[in-house]
């Protein structure tokens, strides 16, 4: 079973903020790769790379909720590069994640995404000062398409000293 989870402090895929031209992540569309390596095992199974074992720039495959990665070329919506994520059946969803700094608390962003097979989903991870993190799901598809389809939704983080 394919399992797209991306994350935050993390990310999302594309996460552009309302009224602004870029997204707020590095490389949303996953066309820049690099040659990569698994992550240490962290007692949950090592991740797996493809055949050319290119990761995409600016995103971290968790140690925590490893799979398969693989990216795979002509494949894509619009042309781009797409990420093909599977779980490896240990822990729950395989997810890559990176740091997304400029994200505030009492501001709404449109997160949104291209995706094919199933089933896939998007959430952040939130820090708060007392230790506190929460993982809110923002998007969640259950069904499986062997069609592209754009999930879309809005994020509104709030808190006292979320970040």
């Amino acid at each position: 079973m394919t399992r797209l989870c991306l994350s935050m402090l993390a990310a999302t895929l594309l996460l552009p903020c309302l009224g602004q031209d870029s997204p707020s992540v590095n490389n949303p569309s996953f066309e820049t790769a690099a040659p990569g390596a698994s992550p240490a095992d962290i007692g949950f199974g090592l991740w797996a790379l493809g055949e050319d074992k290119l990761v995409p720039a600016g995103w971290t495959m968790n140690p925590a909720f490893p799979g398969t990665l693989t990216l795979p070329t002509g494949d894509a919506h619009s042309g781009d590069r797409a990420v093909r994520i599977v779980a490896n059946g240990q822990r729950g969803p395989a997810h890559l994640f990176q740091p997304c700094p400029g994200i505030r608390a009492g501001h709404v962003y449109r997160v949104s995404a291209w995706v094919k097979g199933g089933p896939a989903g998007i959430g952040f991870y939130e820090y708060f000062p007392e230790g506190v993190i929460k993982t809110p799901t923002i998007l969640n598809a259950s069904d499986a398409s062997e069609q592209w389809r754009e999930l879309s939704a809005y994020y509104a983080p709030e808190g006292v000293g979320f970040r």
